[in-house]
């Protein structure tokens, strides 16, 4: 299960193929209890084996050891302290394991992706929200406080003396009606400033994980993506201008898995977590 801010994304992962797949709308104004109960049907019905586990990935800090949700950002109110392996051990009596969503995408890349044969990567998903994840010297960074590598929610910009986050400034739910998504900013010459807004943040950000994390490439991914020509040539020009890279050029890049990111890494999460 992959939940997003639009989307929530479900599959059946065997061998690293998605055999069997479905998207609901997330509701992700709505208790995350709620949703399960539509997720756990839609589950059933694709399923022709009993699987071996369930694997979620959640727009959140996820306490590690016990699958709890540590963060509210605004999306399933009421999420915070809820317990995705308690769930999934009382309705299909199975193990479970819990990832950050980014993360997640980024576990998907690696393994089946973009990031294939990599051993330190960064990956940024542009959706609904922006995160972040890292993977170094071949681990998934995850820190102490589970929050490594995660800069979509604390990243601080100060464009005009006004603090924010690459979120708070970027993510598409922050513009305005007249722009529903990114493809339309892009296309509209009235919304210029929109669009270098983003682009100047999201190039910054790209920027600060290179020199914090020295990765072998960026893989930028999310819905976001679908306007990738306009977006990667830019965030590239800032890396390649404003990064200190005397060792070599950091590659930015486009995800390759799309939607299934997430889905694909979910299996290696249960593995590693079993």
């Amino acid at each position: 299960m992959d939940f997003g801010g639009t989307r929530l994304k479900l599959g059946v992962v065997r061998a690293g193929q998605v055999v069997a797949e479905t998207t609901l709308p997330a509701r992700a104004h709505e208790p995350v209890t709620e949703v399960l109960a539509d997720a756990r049907m839609a589950l059933e019905r694709m399923w022709v084996d009993q699987p071996t586990g369930v694997a979620v990935g959640f727009p959140a800090i996820i306490d590690r050891p016990t699958g709890r949700i540590l963060t509210e950002h605004g999306k399933y109110p009421g999420c915070r302290d809820f317990s995705f392996p308690d769930w999934v051990r009382r309705t299909w009596n199975l193990p479970a394991a819990v990832e950050n969503d980014a993360r997640l995408a980024l576990i998907g890349e690696w393994q089946h992706g973009a990031g294939r044969g990599c051993r330190n990567l960064a990956l940024v998903t542009l959706g609904t929200g922006i995160g972040t994840a890292v993977l170094l010297n071949g681990t998934v960074l995850r820190g102490v406080h589970h929050q490594a590598g995660n800069l979509g929610g604390f990243f601080v910009v100060n464009w005009n003396a006004t603090p924010g986050t690459v979120e708070s400034e970027s993510a598409s739910h922050t513009l305005p009606a007249e722009f529903p998504n990114y493809e339309v900013v892009f296309g509209a010459p009235a919304a210029q400033a929109l669009k270098e807004r983003a682009l100047r943040v999201w190039g910054a950000l790209a920027v600060t994980l290179v020199h914090a994390f020295d990765p072998e490439r960026i893989i930028f991914g999310g819905g976001v993506m679908r306007s990738a020509a306009v977006i990667l040539p830019a965030v590239q020009a800032r890396v390649d201008t404003e990064a200190f890279m005397p060792g070599g050029r950091v590659p930015v890049v486009a995800g390759e898995l799309g939607d299934r990111a997430a889905l694909l890494g979910a299996e290696w999460l249960l593995q590693e977590r079993l």
